[in-house]
């Protein structure tokens, strides 16, 4: 080994690099929380302590603990990396979680862990000795300080504390008038984003109890499938390089099957629109959530009840190329075919179940509707005309030269492909599209605003307009539209 020399990495300038690979605050403990459901948790407790620069955050979990070795090796860095075999349960990734998430948070990291039958272990990293010594020294601090603060470990588990909190949301937040009210409101926002990791493990056989400050987290469940409108649809199986995928599209109701509670709920915290698309779990964890894969695929109103999950396992993290903080995941090439096809299907359902409720609605308001076109016999032979009378053409024409429209108009009828068209499509008509699939979501919005605002003109009642434009196609089929642009005129 005459021609290798040893280069070890800077202590200092390492950890300093750690503390900014990018976690925020709901990442850190999504990655220690990890490490308590490896742990075999079964209660995992978050406790927030106010008390301005002294605050502290602590993770305390009931899982099977560790020993004096196995807690030194814990807190080294890089214990496991990605190529080491896992058991099909572990969470972790790297074996960097503990620490990088711990670092991006606070200067100092302190561990209480016990084993059933053996004493408590402790043992801490304060950045601010490593810095000052530029060397990895482990410290072992008082554990009465501690357990006066987070309660003992009890017969088995671990708690992980942070204090010296400097980093992300705790520096700006101790700027603020009312420093004491934003960190309780970091607390809501982590409920919801660990309601929504977590939300597998909130029943069935992996069941855990999760809690912040002894408040009990709800999960949330983002397909509501215990509900008997939800439509699952069959799951699909892959098997890709020895890693298996399951995935499984949801639509979920229509908001009127949905109590006011439901459908706020059911929103999460992104709102119905955005949450729409691909949920990717890695062991029953979210990884990532409300994502298409495709940035030329529009979230419409029409497909915000489309839903489909994904299930990998650990063994196909490098597949997947899931990163350090276990928050980003990118297909691989050889499903992305598979995935276009079904998240196409999954957005046509939603889309069908809105066309259909819309219809439904068109029915019950009046049996008088309002088409773009209408077809007329001439000689035995079908002739199609545009609808003079439509609302927004009717305007338009008034709007403009009357004889310059409707010589436009004409020329429109008298060129209609009919031909054409037959002969592409009279054996697949799934090759036909669809109004959602002719108009955006933008433009129909921007045409119902339109038509909305010239009935109010003309002295209609919001009530009124809203049955008017429930006759009037094309926003017959897209109700959520009409109610949308309905709202902005409360």
């Amino acid at each position: 080994m005459d021609n290798y020399i040893e280069v070890s990495p800077n202590p200092t300038a390492l950890v300093m690099s750690m503390r900014s690979l990018g976690y925020d605050l709901n990442m850190a403990i999504a990655d220690i929380i990890d490490n308590s459901i490896t742990a075999k948790a079964k209660n995992i407790k978050i406790g927030f302590i106010w008390n301005g620069k002294e605050s502290i955050i602590y993770i305390k979990d009931d899982g099977f603990g560790m020993d004096d070795d196995e807690l030194i090796e814990a807190m080294r860095l890089g214990t496991n990396g990605p190529e080491i075999s896992r058991h099909s349960d572990d969470l972790g990734r790297f074996g960097m979680g503990l620490k990088t998430a711990s670092f991006s948070q606070c200067m100092k990291l302190t561990v209480i862990t016990k084993k059933q039958g053996l004493g408590e272990s402790i043992k801490g990293w304060d950045l601010n000795i490593v810095k000052k010594a530029n060397k990895w020294l482990l410290f072992s601090p008082m554990l009465n300080e501690y357990e006066a603060l987070t309660g003992s470990v009890g017969n088995h588990g671990t708690i992980i504390v942070w204090d010296n909190l400097d980093r992300s949301i705790f520096k700006e937040i101790l700027k603020l008038s009312d420093p004491t009210k934003a960190f309780l409101e970091s607390i809501e926002v982590l409920r919801k984003h660990i309601a929504l990791t977590f939300n597998d493990y909130g029943t069935g056989k992996n069941s855990i109890n999760f809690y912040i400050n002894d408040h009990r987290i709800e999960m949330w469940n983002p397909f509501l499938s215990d509900n008997p409108h939800t439509q699952t649809k069959p799951t699909e199986e892959f098997k890709i390089n020895g890693a298996n995928i399951r995935i499984t599209p949801y639509i979920l109701p229509h908001h009127s099957h949905l109590s006011p509670e439901e459908l706020e709920k059911a929103a999460g915290s992104r709102g119905w629109q955005d949450q729409q698309g691909f949920y990717i779990y890695r062991n029953h964890r979210l990884i990532i959530s409300g994502t298409w894969f495709d940035q030329r695929v529009e979230k419409k109103i029409s497909t915000k009840n489309a839903r489909i999950k994904v299930e990998i396992s650990n063994d196909s993290d490098e597949l997947w190329n899931i990163d350090l903080k276990k928050s980003k995941a990118i297909p691989p090439e050889s499903l992305r075919r598979d995935l276009k096809r079904i998240a196409s299907f999954t957005r046509d359902e939603s889309d069908r179940l809105y066309r259909h409720r819309g219809k439904i609605i068109s029915r019950e308001v009046s049996n008088t509707h309002q088409f773009v076109w209408e077809s007329k016999i001439k000689f035995g032979k079908v002739f199609y005309s545009i609808n003079r009378q439509h609302p927004i053409i009717k305007e338009l024409i008034g709007l403009n030269d009357e004889k310059d429209i409707n010589k436009l108009l004409s020329l429109v009828e008298s060129t209609i492909p009919l031909q054409e068209i037959i002969a592409l499509n009279q054996d697949d008509e799934s090759k036909i599209p669809g109004i959602s699939e002719l108009f955006t979501e933008k433009s129909l919005l921007e045409s119902c605003k339109f038509l909305f605002e010239k009935y109010l003109k003309e002295g209609l009642k919001k009530e009124e307009i809203v049955s008017l434009m429930n006759l009037i196609q094309p926003f017959n089929m897209y109700p959520e539209i009409i109610q949308k642009i309905g709202e902005q005129y409360e």
